[in-house]
């Protein structure tokens, strides 16, 4: 990051690029009365400036399609059979979070993220990357059929807790991280270390509306 008169540039690649910049608003109420603060926010072609680490403005890029976000989160919520909620997911904006699909016909289906940009594994995601490298840049988002396969066993239980799905059939080893490391962190989560013990007690769970 370079400032150059009133403005900042940042490398990417061989090119020089200058950093957009822009005043925001934001009212607030206090004791008298209605304020306001102005903020200058920063952002890059990766998106906007978060934080500053080892001297280095940090970006973040995000999924942008708000309105197809919203169209998945409530035709989701129609859907009345596997085919149709996989439907919805092939829009690909469900960016949040892992989802576990079951209905009272008995099938069970697990969807792993579902924005998933094809980045090259050589970089560590795990931490920032250097943005003015064109290879951190994203390509087209892995298809359903290239994430983690759906789980689907009558004797498995499915569980994830922002990690990527595992199948535990008991107290055992989980099955499914060796087969998609780029997907998930090896170690388990606070709230996972939970999953076995609550499932494997689990003796029958009834389908009554009741």
């Amino acid at each position: 990051m370079e400032k150059k008169g009133d403005r900042f540039y940042y490398t990417y690649g061989q090119e020089e690029r200058p950093l957009e910049m822009k005043t925001i608003t934001v009212p607030y109420k206090t004791g008298e009365g209605m304020a306001e603060k102005k903020f200058t926010v920063y952002r890059t072609s990766h998106g906007p400036i978060v934080r500053e680490a080892d001297g280095k403005w940090v970006s973040i890029r995000l999924m942008q399609e708000p309105v197809k976000a919203l169209t998945q989160s409530y035709t989701r919520t129609k859907a009345k059979d596997y085919k149709s909620f996989r439907q919805t997911m092939e829009l690909h904006t469900n960016s949040s979070n892992n989802t576990i699909f079951a209905d009272a016909d008995g099938n069970v289906a697990y969807f792993h993220g579902n924005f998933i940009p094809r980045r090259d594994t050589s970089f560590d995601w795990t931490k920032p990357v250097d943005g003015s490298n064109p290879a951190t840049e994203w390509h087209e988002l892995l298809s359903i059929d290239e994430t983690p396969p759906p789980l689907e066993s009558e004797k498995a239980a499915g569980s994830t807790i922002q990690q990527l799905a595992v199948v535990r059939r008991g107290p055992e080893q989980p099955e499914g991280r060796k087969t998609f490391p780029s997907m998930s962190r090896p170690e388990e989560n606070r709230r996972g270390d939970c999953t076995p013990y609550a499932c494997c007690r689990i003796r029958r769970i009834s389908r009554s509306t009741r």
